[in-house]
C-alpha cells in the first residue's frame, strides 16, 4: 500500500498532497496570474496578432496595431467581452525593446492589470486580482512567455506532476517547497531495472528499489 502525504509547506502558504509518484501542490490563499514576456521586433509581428490575458472576471486580448489605425488591425476575436481588446500601437516601434515598452504601457493602462519592463528588457505582467483564471498565453504574436502562472482560488491546485518527470519514481515519501525560489525537494522511492541477460530482455533483468532525494529547481514555473 502506498503512503499518502498531506502537509503544509513554504511557511504555510501552500500545502501538498501526494500518493504514489505525483506531487499535488495547492495554494492556501487565492493567488493571482502572472507571466514574463520576451518581445520581438515589429517586422516579425503581423497586424492583429494578439496575446490573451485572462483575469477572474474578464479575459482580455492585447492586439498589435502595426498600421497606426485604432481599428483596422483589431482582430475582434470571438468569445471575448465587449471592450476586452487592448490596443498595442507598435507602428512606430523599431526594436524589440521599443515593442516591450509599448506593450507594457498598453497593458498597464488597463484597470486590474499591472505591467512593467524589467532589467532584462522583458515585460512582467501581473493580474491584480487573485482568483481562478487561465494563464496568460500568446495566441499569435510569436513572443516567448516564461514564468507563466495561472490564477487560483483559495485551496486551488497549482500543479500536479512527478518531480523532474522522473519515470523511476514510484512513491513520494516527503516534500518541501519554497515559492520564492520555486524549488521542490522530495524524498522518493525509485525503481531501477538492470538488464542481466541481453538474450532475454523481457525477463532477464533485476529490479532494485532505493530512496533518493530529488530537487526540481523550476517546479511551478517550469
Amino acid at each position: 500500500m502506498l503512503d499518502s502525504i498531506v502537509k503544509f509547506v513554504d511557511s504555510n502558504n501552500y500545502f501538498v498532497a501526494s500518493e504514489g509518484p505525483l506531487v499535488n501542490l495547492y495554494t492556501v490563499a487565492a493567488s493571482a496570474s502572472s507571466a514574463t514576456i520576451e518581445t520581438i521586433v515589429k517586422e516579425d509581428i503581423d497586424a492583429g496578432d494578439y496575446l490573451i490575458i485572462p483575469t477572474p472576471t474578464t479575459t482580455y486580448y492585447a492586439w498589435m496595431d502595426t498600421s497606426g489605425s485604432a481599428t483596422t488591425d483589431d482582430p475582434d476575436p470571438t468569445g471575448f467581452d465587449t471592450d476586452a481588446g487592448i490596443r498595442v500601437a507598435i507602428s512606430g516601434a523599431t526594436t524589440a525593446a521599443s515593442v516591450a515598452t509599448i506593450l507594457a504601457a498598453a497593458i498597464d493602462g488597463v484597470t486590474g492589470l499591472t505591467a512593467a519592463v524589467n532589467s532584462y528588457g522583458d515585460v512582467e505582467v501581473d493580474v491584480d486580482a487573485a482568483g481562478e483564471c487561465d494563464p496568460i498565453s500568446d495566441f499569435s504574436c510569436g513572443f516567448t512567455l516564461t514564468q507563466v502562472l495561472g490564477g487560483a482560488d483559495a485551496n486551488g491546485l497549482i500543479k500536479a506532476a512527478t518531480p523532474n518527470s522522473d519515470a523511476r519514481v514510484v512513491e513520494v515519501k516527503d516534500i518541501e517547497y519554497v515559492s520564492s525560489t520555486d524549488i521542490l525537494t522530495v524524498l522518493v522511492k525509485i525503481k531501477t531495472k538492470t538488464l542481466t541477460d541481453s538474450s532475454n530482455p523481457e525477463s532477464g533483468y533485476t529490479t532494485v528499489y532505493s530512496h533518493i532525494t530529488l530537487t526540481d529547481t523550476d517546479f511551478v514555473l517550469g
